[in-house]
């Protein structure tokens, strides 16, 4: 599912990029302009992406009980194996 979004943001980059970078040749005359807006979006999505970790068990909205919450302790009968 998170591949899905990521392709989701992706095509609507795509669609929406070009148009703007042509909107902001056509306003200042050359073409530095979009490529200095379109690094200061890679920063931002840097920024944000340092975030992440801080946002861990956080709720923006709805009352569902967070994923720490629901799974409860686990039974000592069952031993988990993980293959690397």
């Amino acid at each position: 599912m998170a591949y899905g979004l990521v392709l989701l943001c992706q095509g609507l980059g795509h669609l929406i990029g070009p148009p703007m970078a042509g909107a902001l040749k056509d306003r200042t005359g050359y073409w530095d302009a979009a490529f200095y807006v379109a690094g200061i979006w890679v920063v931002v999505s840097g920024l944000l992406v340092g975030v992440i970790p801080y946002t861990k068990n956080f709720r923006i909205c709805g009352n569902a009980p967070l994923a720490k919450d629901a799974a409860g302790e686990p039974d000592p009968g069952i031993k988990i194996i993980i293959a690397h």
